[in-house]
């Protein structure tokens, strides 16, 4: 919750305090990348194993998450109307 609160306060600070585009655009990566990174460090240790496969292997990891994400909307949807 901390880390969500220090994230936003930062992009706050960037919205208020914008000078020129140039320095702006830099400061917006920059509260982008911070906020990915602690995004990433509340992450299960699951997800964090997942992401070296996924990184050597994209080319399957893709259609496999696809397909299981199609999978799993169809059950969803079947229990749905039986329900």
């Amino acid at each position: 919750m901390a880390a969500q609160r220090t994230s936003r306060s930062k992009m706050a600070h960037y919205r208020t305090h914008q000078k020129n585009g140039s320095a702006a655009s830099t400061r917006a990566a920059e509260t982008a990348r911070e906020c990915a990174e602690d995004a990433g460090e509340r992450l299960p240790p699951d997800y964090r194993r997942a992401e070296p496969i996924v990184r050597q292997r994209p080319g399957a990891a893709v259609p496999s998450a696809f397909g299981i994400g199609i999978i799993v909307g169809v059950v969803l949807v079947l229990a749905v109307r039986r329900g």
